[in-house]
């Protein structure tokens, strides 16, 4: 088996148990170096040393198309993305090759773009089949899923290649602002929000690479909160 040590905060999915679990040891929380744009609603990505924000939604405005990385102490804004000032879009991939894909514009209306980054450039590509935003997202930037999220809680999950995306097996509940980990093989999309269900769900859906299963519900229901794995 695995011996690495089990770190405070980690998460993973036990496929016998068909439960989400996470270690509880004693830890804490340290204060990082603060963001240079505020904003909520941006897509993100990467690690704890490596990571991203891009796009959101700053007090004074509907969407952004600014840009921050992380090296794991300060961000620093690098270039901005090329397209259409965006928020509630999602992000996959990493600090040198990752996707800002879909969200809505400054007019409120949902987006189908999808932008590319190498480290140093936002780039468009191939657009979504389904414009959407409060969705799910994982995966790299040449295998990637986007699934769920408005307009209409969306049920369609689409399969990035790499050139271009495909639909394939939808979600068994279309649902918003739900959290979503994982690669393009295996997945997870926990929990959410669905009309009539205003203070969250406890449904957890897994990926295989062809199709979506119900597995092992949250205890909590929750909406509108982060997660990996």
């Amino acid at each position: 088996g695995d011996a690495s040590p089990l770190v405070a905060g980690d998460i993973w999915y036990n496929s016998s148990a068909k439960k989400i679990r996470g270690v509880k040891l004693v830890g804490a929380w340290a204060s990082g170096g603060a963001m240079n744009n505020a904003t909520d609603s941006g897509g993100s990505l990467g690690t704890q040393t490596a990571a991203m924000r891009f796009g959101g939604r700053p007090p004074s405005a509907s969407g952004v198309d600014t840009t921050e990385t992380y090296d794991g102490s300060s961000w620093t804004e690098t270039n901005d993305m090329v397209s259409t000032d965006k928020y509630q879009n999602e992000g996959a991939g990493t600090t040198t090759a990752g996707m800002s894909i879909g969200g809505r514009d400054a007019n409120n209306a949902f987006l189908d773009e999808v932008e590319h980054y190498d480290g140093t450039n936002w780039t468009e590509g191939a657009d979504l089949n389904s414009a959407r935003s409060n969705h799910g997202a994982c995966g790299t930037s040449t295998a990637a899923l986007c699934f769920g999220g408005l307009p209409g809680n969306q049920d369609i999950n689409e399969l990035w290649n790499g050139t271009s995306w495909t639909e394939v097996g939808d979600l068994n509940t279309g649902r918003k602002v739900a959290m979503g980990f994982g690669t393009s093989t295996a997945a997870l999309y926990c929990q959410g929000i669905t009309p009539g269900n205003d203070s969250g769900l406890t449904i957890t859906e897994q990926w295989d690479g062809s199709s979506w299963s119900e597995v092992g519900d949250s205890n909590i229901p929750r909406a509108y909160h982060g997660g990996f794995g």
